[in-house]
C-alpha cells in the first residue's frame, strides 16, 4: 500500500517471492541475522536462538536452518549447539571418516537433522534405505523391539566399514539414539526457515511496515513493549494515541507508527470504531458531543493526555458536568415529547 507495489515481496520489478536467491541470500538481511538482530522473526524471537546466531554467526541461509533445528530441548540438553558453534568458528577441530563426510560435513560433524540419521544408518550400518525411517521412528519412540536387530547390524557393519572397534561404533549408535527423539527433519526446518527468511528480508528493507504489522498482530502487552523498544532501536518513531490520527490498530502516518485506539486497555474494537467514525475532533467538548460520555473510554483517553485543553482532573470534572447537563437535556426533551403526544 505504502509503495504502490503489488506483491508482498516488494522487490523492484518483482511481484512475488519466486526469485528465492534475491531474498534468501540478501546481504543486508544476513548481516542483520549475523548480529542476532532477529527479534520478531518467526522461530528466532527467543533469546536462546538469537544468542546462538550471534555466537555462531550467519553467513548463509543454511546457518539459520541449522540454528532453528538446534534450538530444541534435546540438542540443547546435549550441548550440540555449543559444539556446532565451536566447530563452525574453527575453535574445535574435528575429523570425519570419508563415508560420513558427505553426510555431516555441512553441519561440522554434528548430527542436526533426521535425514542425516537415516543416511548414516544406511551408509555405515548397511541398513536397507527402505527400513531407515522405520528404524528412526522406532528409536525415537524407544520401541526396542523395532530396532534391536538393526542395532546389531549397525555395530557389526559399522566396525567393518569405518575400520574402528565395535565399542566406538556403539558410541556413534548411542548418539543417534539420543538425537532421534528430538531431531528436526531437514525439509521441515527449511520450510520453517523460508518463512523466517522472508520476515527477515522485510525487517531489513521495510522496518516501518514490518514493526507496524508485528505490533498489529501482537496481543500480549509485554511483547508489545519489547517490539516498541526494538522499533526505536531501528530508527522507527512511535507516537502515543492521537485522537485524530490514530486508527483502529497500529498504523503508519508518514514514517511514524501511531498506537491504535483498540490497543488501549479499556477501549474495545467497537468503541474504537465509533471514535474513528467521529474523526476529526475539534477538542474535548466536540468529542463528548460526537462520541458520548462512556467512562470506560474517557478515563484511558484522558489519562493518556489525548486532550490538551486542560489537566486530566479538570477534563474529568467537565465530562461529569457535561454528562449531567446532557441527562437533564434528554429528560427535558422526553417530557416535552410526552406532553406533545398527549396534546395531539
Amino acid at each position: 500500500e505504502r509503495h504502490g507495489l503489488q506483491g508482498i515481496c516488494a522487490l523492484p520489478g518483482q511481484g512475488d517471492w519466486t526469485d528465492v536467491k534475491a531474498w534468501r541470500d540478501d546481504p543486508k538481511a544476513l548481516a542483520m541475522a549475523d548480529k542476532g538482530d532477529l527479534k520478531g522473526i518467526f522461530q528466532f524471537d527467543k533469546d536462546t536462538v538469537r544468542g546462538m546466531a550471534r555466537r555462531g554467526g550467519v553467513t548463509q541461509f543454511e546457518d539459520l536452518v541449522a540454528y532453528t533445528s538446534l534450538n530444541r530441548p534435546g540438542p540443547l540438553g546435549m550441548n550440540m549447539d555449543k559444539r556446532y558453534i565451536e566447530r563452525k568458528r574453527g575453535r574445535e577441530k574435528f575429523d570425519l571418516h570419508p563415508l560420513v563426510k558427505p553426510i555431516l560435513e555441512k553441519t561440522y560433524g554434528v548430527l542436526t537433522y533426521q535425514e542425516q540419521i537415516m543416511r548414516i544408518l544406511n551408509v555405515v550400518g548397511e541398513i536397507p534405505l527402505k527400513d531407515c525411517e522405520l528404524v528412526r521412528k522406532a528409536i525415537s519412540k524407544k520401541k526396542v523391539e523395532g530396532f534391536i536387530k538393526y542395532k546389531e547390524m549397525f555395530i557389526k557393519n559399522g566396525a567393518k566399514n569405518l575400520g574402528i572397534p565395535e565399542p566406538e561404533v556403539l558410541f556413534l549408535w548411542n548418539q543417534i539414539e539420543a538425537f532421534a527423539e528430538y531431531g528436526f527433519n531437514l525439509s521441515h526446518a527449511v520450510a520453517y526457515t523460508y518463512i523466517s527468511g522472508r520476515l527477515l528480508w522485510l525487517k531489513a528493507h521495510y522496518p516501518h511496515e514490518f514493526y507496524t504489522a508485528i505490533l498489529s498482530c501482537e496481543t500480549l502487552a509485554e511483547k508489545m513493549k519489547e517490539y516498541k523498544i526494538e522499533a526505536f532501536l531501528h530508527g522507527v518513531d512511535m507516537h502515543h494515541i492521537d485522537i485524530n490520527r490514530s486508527k483502529l490498530t497500529f498504523d503508519l502516518v508518514g514514517d511514524v507508527i501511531f498506537f491504535g485506539l483498540s490497543n488501549v486497555k479499556g477501549i474495545g474494537e467497537e468503541p474504537a470504531k465509533r471514535i474513528l467514525a467521529g474523526q476529526p475532533y475539534k477538542g474535548f467538548e466536540d468529542f463528548l458531543r460526537k462520541f458520548g460520555t462512556d467512562a470506560n473510554v474517557l478515563k484511558p483517553l484522558i489519562g493518556l493526555r489525548c486532550f490538551r485543553e486542560a489537566d486530566p482532573v479538570t477534563l474529568w470534572k467537565f465530562a461529569e458536568y457535561y454528562k449531567d447537563k446532557a441527562k437533564k437535556y434528554e429528560d427535558k426533551k422526553k417530557r416535552f415529547n410526552a406532553s406533545l403526544i398527549r396534546y395531539q
